[in-house]
């Protein structure tokens, strides 16, 4: 069945895209008509699944390699994967090393819905827990919103500079970053507190903003897969 290839010792680096692309409409030429029309149903197949592009590009220039080289001594595709619904599923299991520039990012608005329900989550149990148990502890509905609306533009600075997974390079920067947000953060709260009409943040009981921020954390979830959101922080 389909395996990758093992990096070699010499680390040589990730094929960009475009060259990746470029090869495998040469090596598709090389395969003999079985095989040619085997990948075709199998490019179908996964458009069908919604799989990514990106990764099927290079998913592809593996197997046309491998399909290249078995043809060699006759022996088809489906001998090497199985049938098309089998290597379908396979390589939706599987990872797949590609460039970091080349990954796949979803729109900024799909990425700052995405923090702002999940820092408003957090922060709504984290708030909604200290105004359950303390009676001197209130939260009003303006501190609930604006975690939210804050929140979501926290996440898109964070995740433009965080640094690449295994990497210290950038790290300082994130740091930096990070303490900006926080900062700029509380300022913003203590900033609207101080110009928001009491009528206009009203306090909100405990299980109220718990409730809140349970459904925001489940939203964010269940979007989060059903819109297939890519290039987010966590």
């Amino acid at each position: 069945m389909f395996n990758r290839k093992k990096e070699e010792e010499n680390n040589e680096e990730v094929m960009s895209l475009e060259t990746t692309k470029q090869q495998n409409k040469e090596l598709h030429q090389q395969l003999t008509n079985k095989n040619q029309d085997y990948m075709f149903q199998l490019d179908n197949r996964l458009n069908e699944l919604g799989y990514h592009s990106v990764k099927k590009a290079y998913v592809f220039n593996n197997m046309y390699q491998e399909i290249i080289t078995a043809q060699k001594s006759s022996i088809p595709a489906k001998r090497i994967y199985g049938t098309v619904t089998e290597q379908a599923d396979n390589i939706l299991g599987k990872n797949v090393d590609i460039p970091e520039e080349e990954q796949e990012k979803s729109p900024t608005w799909m990425l700052y819905m995405d923090g702002a329900l999940l820092m408003g989550g957090l922060f709504g149990i984290v708030n909604g827990i200290s105004a359950w148990r303390s009676a001197d502890t209130q939260v009003g509905l303006f501190q609930v919103l604006i975690n939210f609306l804050v929140g979501g533009l926290a996440i898109l600075v964070l995740t433009k500079y965080a640094p690449k997974p295994g990497q210290s390079k950038g790290l300082l920067k994130y740091i930096l970053a990070t303490i900006a947000v926080m900062f700029f953060w509380v300022l913003i709260i203590t900033f609207a507190f101080a110009i928001i009409p009491d009528v206009l943040n009203p306090p909100l009981p405990g299980p109220w903003i718990i409730g809140i921020a349970v459904v925001a954390l489940i939203a964010r979830w269940y979007l989060k897969r059903k819109l297939d959101i890519q290039g987010t922080l966590f």
